[in-house]
């Protein structure tokens, strides 16, 4: 979670990217099949920071949801994560 639950519309917290890295570490190190989620405040303007740190499944609520065209944010968040 990259937000603090239950706080809606809460700011991604300043510490999840280091936490990513750490945490991709250890799944490399481990068992590189795992995927690593996250879900918080990820929307196309931070996307790509996040996948850069090592998660590899997003999770995207009000980013999607809060807007009047789906797959327009969709397609602008794949092409800014540059997961398509």
């Amino acid at each position: 979670m990259a937000v603090f639950p239950e706080f809606g519309k809460s700011q991604i917290d300043p510490n999840t990217l280091e936490k990513i890295r750490t945490t991709r570490q250890l799944i490399e190190d481990s068992n590189p099949k795992i995927l690593l989620a996250v879900d918080g405040d990820i929307r196309a303007e931070n996307i790509r920071s996040v996948v850069d740190a090592g998660a590899n499944f997003i999770a995207m609520g009000a980013a999607l949801f809060g807007t009047d065209n789906y797959s327009k944010s969709i397609k602008r968040s794949r092409i800014t994560a540059t997961l398509i």
